[in-house]
């Protein structure tokens, strides 16, 4: 499983908005975790605000890096 990185582009999970609302963010920093170094939040910046997520409440849909970097 691959890890979030800066830059990638993201859907802002909301269980109160149908899938097709959902925000468009794009990921701004992460912040792995002390005991295994996985990325476990991020900050997401989209139209309306920035905000730090756990990674559950997000949704890749784009990664930073090109396919032949990954």
């Amino acid at each position: 499983m691959r890890n979030f990185a800066v830059g990638d582009i993201v859907l802002v999970v909301d269980k109160k908005s149908p899938q097709g609302s959902w925000p468009l963010g794009g990921v701004q920093a992460v912040y792995p975790s002390k005991s295994d170094g996985h990325i476990r939040r991020v900050k997401v910046k989209t139209m309306k605000s920035a905000l730090e997520l756990p990674v559950d409440k997000i949704v890749l849909l784009e990664s930073a890096k090109p396919a032949a970097d990954r």
